[in-house]
């Protein structure tokens, strides 16, 4: 698989805390940024195409079929629909700050 850089998708440089790219067919990027927002990026694109979050996001992680985005932050894990950018539901029941957020494979 090719490597995508952060020039390659367009992101700033020192814009990004970290980047999780889907699956190829899809060529999008996701940047946490240092001001706790998850941004998509289409591989190449010059802006964001949306902007997810509330300023206090450490983490991000895409769902295998690309249609869903989980958050972490200092409160409780969110799920978001990947398309419309709307915030389906916090995911409740931890203690504590969270730093990272993934799907199980299953």
């Amino acid at each position: 698989a090719p490597f995508v850089t952060l020039e390659d998708a367009g992101v700033p440089e020192g814009g990004a805390l970290s980047l999780v790219v889907s699956a190829a067919a899809t060529q999008t990027i996701l940047a946490v940024t240092r001001a706790g927002n998850v941004e998509v990026w289409a591989v190449g694109g010059e802006r964001p195409e949306k902007t997810f979050g509330d300023g206090q996001l450490r983490s991000a992680a895409l769902s295998a079929d690309c249609r869903r985005l989980v958050t972490a932050s200092d409160g409780p894990a969110q799920l978001w629909d990947l398309d419309s950018g709307k915030r389906l539901c916090a995911l409740r029941g931890h203690c504590g700050p969270l730093v990272s957020a993934a799907f199980s494979p299953d």
